[in-house]
């Protein structure tokens, strides 16, 4: 997720849809990333989740941006497991943008 932004989507954008987020890369405009093939357009049943979801993913770029934190070893150390928020479908899109 590092080096992505995560953005809500004007219904007008996506067929009407009210609960829409989209995931691209950092620093382009919003028509730009809703026209491209890299943009993940994310659509939730309702605004509670969406609302969730975002603060995941916004968290998550925060986190994968910062440089990684050591363990007592000095090794590197990758927190995918320890994270709160939306459930194992924000992992695994974490693991596969990784």
């Amino acid at each position: 997720m590092a080096g992505r932004q995560v953005f809500e989507v004007s219904p007008a954008s996506v067929g009407g849809s009210q609960f829409s987020v989209a995931v691209s890369f950092r620093g382009l405009d919003m028509q730009k990333a809703l026209e491209s093939s890299s943009t993940l357009i994310i659509e939730f049943t309702d605004d509670e989740e969406k609302a969730l979801w975002i603060r995941g993913l916004v968290q998550e770029t925060y986190r994968t941006s910062a440089p990684p934190p050591m363990d007592m070893l000095g090794e590197p150390s990758h927190g995918i497991s320890d994270l709160s928020g939306p459930p194992t479908l924000l992992k695994e899109l974490i693991l596969l943008s990784m």
